[in-house]
């Protein structure tokens, strides 16, 4: 321990502080994220000063660029030019407040590659963030002992909710959210395996511990009784196993299906009872609560509420196809575009439960096919290097499939419940697809030399 504390402090050079300034962002992602932004920032200014940053050399990131350039010309559009009737009267700093939750990430992605760039780096990256891991499992056990929050502290800035279990429907730990604290521990499931298998068998200890973090965890995911996480689990056990290209494809292709079957099944219900919807609005608006309106909704098929909130975002994208409504203003136009009245008087939804759809709603459909090339493109390449190019004996083989099964799981999630709007997650995020770009090249490489 000793060794590696004096490892880690030595010095040498601007890039190492940059690259240690991350690590440490890292160690502190989970539960306290205004310090981990403070290093993150002074780690991404030390990148771009110190490294030499090639951002244009790819298709990718020329998509990110142009995706950056459309945040701001949407924002510019829905503030100043052209601002949509229904939030004429609203203030709109909200819309580049918002802004936040995008434009920095493409930041992020591109000064955070040198710091994962290789295998080492990544091995170091994801230890670091697993150990930091560590606060969020001691406040899930706070909240099994009944334990709750909020608990504050750095001027209010860094909280733990630890809700009551009863208020919020499952366990959070210090997450405000069952779903996104579901999300962040199936998120690191991946690397604990990875780990695990790594570490030398004569090290019982260590294996010991790390037996006892993977089992806490996946009890934990289980009791957030998220269902993007109980799948995001399921995905992650595949970590263990020497999978191929087709049941990698199965299991990415099954596990889609299941949900995808889901909605679609209600989908169908709400199609073939479209007869139904001119009468919505008055069952809806009106006083009457007889079992005819309650036929209506239960003949439109409106169980499902993401299905609701999903057709009222496409009637909101329709009207602004282009430019969008600018970020942050779901909740706003909402109750304008409420297209299959949707029953929350008591609930404020604040996205559209979809990141898709969400990109088209805040920036317009243009930015949101850019993104979705953008991420895609990285997402299959790594896939096409781990599973195809890359030969199972190269040392880093079982560390990359990790990271891109982690990659797969918060990507798959997100189709589902926009849990990337946690600062926590999105950072995630933006460093799993980082480090995946960085695998692409790593690869390319390595094959390059093996051929």
């Amino acid at each position: 321990m000793k060794k590696a504390i004096k490892t880690f402090l030595k010095i040498k050079g601007p890039t190492d502080i940059g690259e240690k300034l991350f690590l440490l962002g890292l160690f502190f992602l989970p539960s306290a994220l205004p310090i981990t932004g403070l290093f993150f920032i002074s780690s991404l200014l030390i990148s771009f000063k110190f490294n030499k940053l090639e951002i244009l050399n790819s298709k990718v990131d020329l998509g990110l660029l142009i995706a950056l350039i459309l945040f701001i010309l949407s924002s510019i559009n829905n503030t100043l030019i052209d601002v949509p009737k229904e939030l004429i009267t609203q203030d709109k700093t909200h819309v580049w407040s918002g802004l936040l939750n995008w434009a920095p990430m493409i930041f992020f992605y591109w000064g955070f590659r040198p710091f994962l760039k290789t295998a080492t780096q990544r091995i170091i990256s994801l230890k670091f963030l697993v150990s930091g891991s560590l606060p969020v499992l001691i406040s899930f056990v706070l909240q099994f002992f009944s334990f709750y929050g909020p608990h504050k502290t750095f001027f209010n800035l860094i909280i733990w909710f630890n809700k009551p279990i009863d208020e919020v429907g499952g366990y959070t730990g210090l997450f405000s959210n069952p779903n996104y604290a579901g999300i962040f521990l199936v998120l690191i499931i991946p690397f604990l395996f990875f780990l695990f298998k790594e570490e030398q068998k004569e090290n019982l200890i260590s294996k010991f511990i790390l037996s006892i973090f993977i089992v806490m965890t996946i009890f934990f995911v289980i009791t957030t009784n998220s269902r993007n996480a109980l799948i995001g689990l399921i995905i992650s056990f595949f970590t263990l196993f020497n999978i191929n290209k087709f049941s990698s494809y199965f299991l990415i292709g099954a596990s889609s299906s299941i949900v995808f079957i889901n909605y679609l099944t209600n989908f169908f219900n709400l199609i073939k009872s479209k007869i139904y919807f001119d009468l919505l609005p008055y069952c809806q608006h009106g006083s009457d609560t007889s079992l005819f309106c309650k036929l209506i909704y239960f003949n439109a098929g409106l169980e499902n509420p993401r299905i609701r909130i999903w057709l009222s975002t496409f009637s909101m994208i329709k009207d602004r196809p282009i430019w969008g409504w600018g970020s942050s203003t779901f909740s706003k136009v909402l109750p304008y575009k409420n297209i299959v009245a949707i029953p929350y008087r008591n609930l404020d939804i604040q996205h559209s439960h979809n990141i898709i759809l969400e990109i088209a709603h805040n920036f317009g459909i243009p930015t949101a096919l850019v993104l979705i090339i953008c991420v895609t493109s990285v997402l299959l390449k790594s896939l096409n290097h781990i599973l195809i190019k890359q030969n199972k004996n190269f040392s880093n083989y079982y560390l990359n499939r990790a990271w891109i099964i982690s990659l797969i799981i918060i990507l798959f999630s997100q189709l589902f419940d926009i849990t990337y709007y946690d600062g926590k997650i999105s950072l995630i995020f933006v460093i799993l697809l980082a480090g995946a770009k960085c695998i692409i090249e790593e690869n390319s490489k390595l094959t390059n030399n093996y051929s």
